[in-house]
Formats: structure tokens, C-alpha cells, sequence
């Protein structure tokens, strides 16, 4: 399964179209600052979509975050404010030992980056904001592997 992970895009929803066509995943997973955005872009009916709010997502009805389980692996998704990300990962990686996550995504910090820790992957997309345009692809496969 293709996987796109992004965030903050901040009102750049010419580049989210782009990032649509070019990729053309099975599913996206947004992680906030610019959750109204995608009310722009054409998403085909069979590509799946969960989004998080984050800090600049002012009266969102989506939640701060979202727990599910995806082939074999528990995913934690937030956008990151609402645990210091900025100042370090030690708020995150407790919320996904609280959630036995084994993969976490964030945005809010603007700059790409995987850690691992105790067994967990946290992975941060960088932004989609004009000029910058970074984000993940993350092949999952029904065995549990993935490549990013």
C-alpha cells in the first residue's frame, strides 16, 4: 500500500493537487496546518484520507490525533504541538508508548525527519508550504515491512 504522510501546507493546495497526480497513493495521511486545504484538492474516491488539526487548523472538526492499526503495525498520527515537539521528541514517544505505537507521524516543526526509539519510528514529513514541498512515501506491505 502507498502511503503519503504530509503536513503544514499552509494554503498551498496547488502543490497538495500536484503531490495527488504525481503520486497517486492508496491513501494520505495528513498531519495538520492546512486541514481546509484538501476541500481544494481532487482526491479520486479511491484514495483513502484521514487528516489531524493542528495548531493553525482554527475550528477544525477533525481530531488532535488519531490511533489505528494498519497491517500488522499500531499508528499514532498528531500533529506534534500539543507535545513540545519543537523543544524534543520525549512528549511524543511517551504518547506512543501510552498507545503501544509502533509508528508515529508528525508535522508542526517544518523539517524531515525518522528517529527510532524502543522499537518505535517517529517520522516527521517536513511542510508542504509553497517552496518547499516535502513529504513521505511510505510503502506498506501486508507482511508488516515497510520502506520509507
Amino acid at each position: 500500500m502507498k502511503i503519503i504522510v504530509c503536513s503544514d501546507s499552509h494554503g498551498n493546495y496547488p502543490g497538495l493537487q500536484e503531490l495527488m497526480e504525481r503520486e497517486r497513493p492508496q491513501a494520505v495521511y495528513f498531519l495538520g496546518d492546512g486541514e481546509r486545504d484538501w476541500h481544494q484538492v481532487d482526491l479520486p474516491y479511491t484514495t483513502a484520507f484521514a487528516a489531524v488539526s493542528g495548531n493553525c487548523d482554527m475550528m477544525s472538526m477533525e481530531p488532535p490525533y488519531r490511533k489505528f492499526d494498519l497491517y500488522g503495525h499500531k499508528i499514532f498520527m498528531t500533529h506534534g504541538h500539543m507535545y513540545g515537539v519543537k523543544q524534543g521528541l520525549s512528549g511524543l514517544h511517551g504518547q506512543a508508548l501510552q498507545h503501544d505505537a509502533d509508528l508515529v507521524f508528525y508535522g508542526h516543526t517544518h523539517h524531515a525527519q525518522m528517529v527510532e526509539r524502543d522499537g518505535c519510528t517517529m517520522i516527521c514529513p517536513g511542510t508542504m508550504s509553497s517552496g518547499h514541498e516535502e513529504y513521505v512515501v511510505l510503502q506498506l506491505k501486508q507482511d508488516g515491512s515497510y520502506t520509507v
